[in-house]
């Protein structure tokens, strides 16, 4: 332990992680719920093509070279973002948050709508607070699926200082064995 909290580069980088973990949950529950909440109601224009599309993009993803070549286009290679923006809305986790969206009761937005709610009033003070389980289940998947993200550390960042914990870690056993 004392070589551990002694070393100062691997404290800069589970800072690092800590800060790119959190900055990712937090885009991605955004992103899942302003994409599951439209998604779960039955009345929604186009729903069935768009439905279609979510779930071709679960079946059929972009490789590792394409990300690769998207996020380099980008210019987001050795930034917080390259660690951020690529993974940020992951398509179960969205098909989860639709499907509880979808099992609260209709009656209840009913009656938020003849209170004079909007969608977004009934979003944020009827859905969200019946959804907290939920919620807290949806940033637990990202936040371990951020956290556990070494390839992502080994492809986009280069630079020493910027190395997220996973990939120092790695680098530390490699150079033991």
């Amino acid at each position: 332990y004392e070589s551990v909290f002694t070393n100062g580069a691997l404290l800069r980088s589970m800072w690092y992680t800590i800060k790119a973990t959190l900055l990712y949950v937090s885009i991605s529950m955004f992103m899942t719920i302003l994409c599951a909440y439209p998604l779960s109601h039955r009345d929604l224009v186009g729903r069935k093509p768009l439905w279609v599309f979510v779930l071709f993009t679960m079946y059929f993803a972009g490789d590792m070279i394409p990300s690769y070549l998207l996020v380099n286009d980008l210019g987001l290679i050795n930034t917080m973002w390259s660690l951020v923006l690529p993974g940020m809305v992951s398509t179960y986790n969205m098909i989860l948050m639709r499907t509880f969206f979808s099992s609260i009761p209709a009656e209840m937005k009913e009656a938020a709508y003849i209170d004079g709610a909007n969608d977004a009033d009934i979003l944020w003070r009827v859905v969200l607070p019946l959804s907290k389980a939920m919620l807290a289940t949806i940033a637990l998947f990202y936040a371990v699926s951020r956290w556990n993200a070494v390839t992502d550390g080994m492809l986009y960042i280069s630079e020493p200082s910027k190395y997220i914990l996973q990939v120092r870690l790695k680098n530390i056993i490699l150079s033991a064995a």
